[in-house]
């Protein structure tokens, strides 16, 4: 017996349809269950008991692969006639396309949360934020809930790519699924999503990179203002994205001068209450400024370079300590040390803390510039 029900999603303008029969897989076992959806090579089944199961279409035997197929090139032109009947009258409103930066970053079709493909038209006109996450990352677990909110509420100018680093493809809509993510993605592990994790330098996850409709980089930061600042984050993001002449030319001559510089904090008050708002750790740098020459090196081969400042800039807030011989050393130091560095026997010592000032890590000098020191550091920031 089948039963065909068709429903249409008025958001994502799509039709699904289950059909309900004894299903066998290439092992011999056989399930009775609803065909619900397929797309990206996934099937979804729902059991009699109302669970849903994602398989490969591989797993099931020929007859029951070529089944579905039909049922999905059925589905698709359903879903085309339903689109072009809808579109009537209202196609010169919907002929936006992606042109300039971000259509050189982007292939010509993406993902939806269904896995089907649609084009990245869609992004026309919009600031959008490239999502790098996975499932299996706990700290992205906890933040995903937020930029769902975040996204949800900004739609209409604001959308997100997902870069998946989930372990498979059925991994990643399963992750989609689950935290209720309503926007566009890659194909996992892709050759696109591959560029953009090189091109913005990601080496550890969560990251949300900002871009302006035209493809220019906004901020590297974006975790960081959805947590701090979701209120405000998105003005923000689209002032910052309006440049003007004078904006390009103190951009030029930043780079030209070394990129940003530094800023440490010597209150730990003030860094833990940055911490809690931007959302990041703080790393505390107990230093001899003066006389210690481990510290020295250190700063000069890490702290000083543009690579770590970067990094600092998006993932820690940065706090010195600082026990000089030649002037006095001030008095937050001592409290620094007093409340989180009783431990701190030797210098450098860099402690990581969250945002109650719980010691998270405990880190100093390390060969390798500031690659190997960041890399490192990581393990402590879940940046």
């Amino acid at each position: 017996m089948k039963k065909i029900i068709l429903c249409l999603f008025l958001y994502s303008t799509v039709w699904t349809s289950a059909e309900t029969r004894t299903w066998t897989s290439t092992a011999g076992t056989t399930l009775e269950a609803e065909l619900m959806e397929y797309a990206n090579r996934t099937v979804v089944l729902k059991t009699t008991g109302g669970r849903k199961l994602n398989l490969p279409l591989a797993k099931l035997v020929p007859e029951d692969q070529v089944r579905i197929m039909k049922w999905a090139d059925e589905q698709e032109k359903v879903q085309t006639k339903t689109e072009s009947d809808s579109n009537t009258g209202t196609e010169k409103d919907n002929k936006a396309t992606l042109e300039g930066g971000l259509a050189d970053l982007l292939p010509e079709n993406l993902l939806d949360s269904h896995g089907k493909e649609v084009s990245r038209d869609q992004l026309a006109g919009k600031t959008v934020g490239f999502y790098f996450s996975a499932h299996w990352c706990p700290p992205c677990r906890t933040f995903t809930p937020n930029l769902v909110k975040f996204r949800d509420q900004n739609k209409d100018d604001f959308e997100i790519v997902f870069v998946s680093s989930d372990r498979s493809p059925q991994a990643q809509m399963g992750y989609m699924e689950e935290s209720n993510m309503k926007w566009l993605t890659l194909p996992h592990r892709g050759k696109a999503a591959n560029s953009l994790a090189a091109k913005y330098g990601v080496s550890g996850i969560p990251a949300l990179i900002i871009v302006s409709p035209d493809g220019e980089t906004i901020t590297k930061n974006g975790r960081g203002d959805v947590s701090g600042n979701p209120k405000g984050a998105l003005a923000k993001w689209t002032k910052s994205g309006t440049s003007t002449p004078t904006d390009t030319a103190n951009s030029s001559e930043k780079k030209k001068r070394g990129g940003s510089d530094a800023k440490w904090l010597t209150n730990l008050d003030d860094a833990l209450k940055e911490a809690k708002k931007s959302d990041k750790t703080v790393l505390v740098n107990f230093t001899g400024s003066d006389w210690c020459g481990w510290c020295i090196r250190l700063k000069k081969e890490v702290f000083s370079q543009d690579e770590f400042k970067d990094w600092a800039e998006e993932n820690v807030v940065l706090l010195e300590a600082d026990f000089p011989r030649s002037k006095p050393t001030l008095g937050d130091a001592r409290e620094i040390k007093k409340r989180v560095g009783s431990d701190v026997r030797g210098y450098p010592t860099i402690l990581f803390l969250d945002a109650g000032g719980k010691v998270k890590g405990k880190s100093g000098y390390m060969k390798g510039g500031p690659g190997n020191w960041v890399k490192n550091a990581e393990r402590f920031t879940g940046s």
